[in-house]
């Protein structure tokens, strides 16, 4: 493996060694097989591009140092996969679901023995949990809140970014072994556990993002029958150029600006021209979108947007034990220190009001439910329905 030094000939930096080539990647396997724990952290650039990908893989051994994965030069992490799915290999990451699901997607890991140290400073009450916050408050360490804009597949990385994403990594084995320590004192690190394990389970992410909804689109409402057809021909037209250039929805047009053509309707590129706030994607290669404008006037009228979801209409028994949870809930919640939705979101609420469970079998068998609630909480939760 390389030394510290970012690409381009930058300043060394103390503890960071660069993972580029498959030999690395192995090595770097080798290293990590059989420690008890070590820091995992991403950084993608889904700001910059329509189809994201994982761009930087930060690891952190418990001695402290970080190794940095360019994954855009070592695309291949297969040596990796047995260590991230072995269950004695602790994975600490903070907020993990993100970074689950896109390692599942780019590199096909799955992940077994995982602890996720934003759930661990959750269930502890903690009323920040961002990483800056939960490092500041445990170990004193500030930690810059970084660069939120940086396109992280730009090569060579600025130094400044490899320092950001080196030093998030560098505290999460020191970290997890406060918060665990205090979960068990808490009796809930079972708890952060379960939980982790649904967290590790979770599907990988797509490969692109789902399509944009032209019925949600602002001001919509606003927009004639014909307009609102045209407006649908112009969404599916910018997820085409947004997938051919690969660049995200809002760099190659903002909603509002496929609005006011909807709007206008303009015929040809003169008359697109005025629209305030084109951008150089339309303006560039205005033939396709004037085309999406043809095809939904020849379309036809559209009916107004579909209303917002409404939820079934409970019925009389169910609705009195759904108020019964909540109040019970936000008790509990107040008594842990604990956000309400975190004792019980509300889509278990409203399950457990439906399938009206009269013991912990029965309470067990709800979706979701969690064995660590029917454990600690099962039995004042029943008689909240029963009450």
């Amino acid at each position: 493996m390389e030394d510290g030094t970012a690409q381009g000939g930058a300043t060394a930096i103390d503890g960071i060694r660069w993972v580029r080539t498959p030999d690395d990647v192995a090595a770097l396997a080798e290293r990590l097989r059989g420690v008890r724990a070590f820091g995992i952290d991403t950084e993608s650039d889904s700001l910059w591009h329509f189809r994201e990908k994982v761009c930087l893989v930060q690891i952190a051994a418990p001695d402290g140092e970080v190794f940095l994965i360019d994954t855009l030069a070592v695309r291949d992490l297969a040596p990796l996969a047995p260590v991230v799915a072995d269950p004695r290999d602790e994975k600490v990451i903070h907020g993990a679901d993100y970074d689950v699901a896109v390692l599942r997607r780019d590199f096909g890991f799955a992940f077994r023995g995982l602890l996720d140290t934003m759930l661990a400073a959750r269930f502890l009450g903690y009323p920040s949990v961002g990483l800056a916050a939960v490092a500041r408050h445990e170990l004193g360490v500030v930690l810059s809140k970084g660069p939120r804009t940086s396109d992280w597949s730009r090569r060579p990385i600025d130094p400044v970014l490899v320092r950001y994403g080196a030093e998030d990594a560098r505290h999460l084995i020191p970290l997890r072994d406060r918060l665990v320590g205090k979960l068990a004192a808490a009796g809930r690190e079972a708890w952060v556990r379960e939980e982790c394990d649904e967290v590790a389970a979770m599907p990988a992410a797509a490969s692109k993002p789902a399509p944009a909804d032209w019925q949600r689109a602002p001001g919509i409402r606003d927009l004639d029958p014909t307009a609102r057809s045209v407006l649908r021909e112009l969404f599916a037209v910018r997820e085409q150029v947004a997938d051919r250039l690969d660049r995200p929805r809002f760099k190659v047009a903002m909603d509002e600006v496929l609005v006011a053509i909807a709007r206008r309707m303009p015929a040809d590129a003169a008359d697109l021209a005025p629209i305030r706030g084109l951008p150089g994607p339309v303006a560039r290669r205005p033939a396709e979108w004037l085309d999406a404008v043809r095809r939904g006037i020849a379309a036809g009228p559209l009916d107004a947007p579909r209303p917002e979801h409404v939820r079934r209409r409970c019925t009389p028994c169910v609705s009195r034990r759904i108020g019964r949870i909540r109040e019970w809930r936000d008790g509990a919640a107040a008594r842990l220190g604990l956000e309400p939705g975190l004792v019980l979101p509300q889509r278990l609420v409203v399950q457990v009001a439906v399938a009206n469970p009269t013991d912990a079998e029965s309470l067990s068998a709800v979706p979701g439910i969690r064995r660590w609630r029917v454990e600690a909480l099962g039995a004042e939760l029943l008689r909240a329905i029963r009450t």
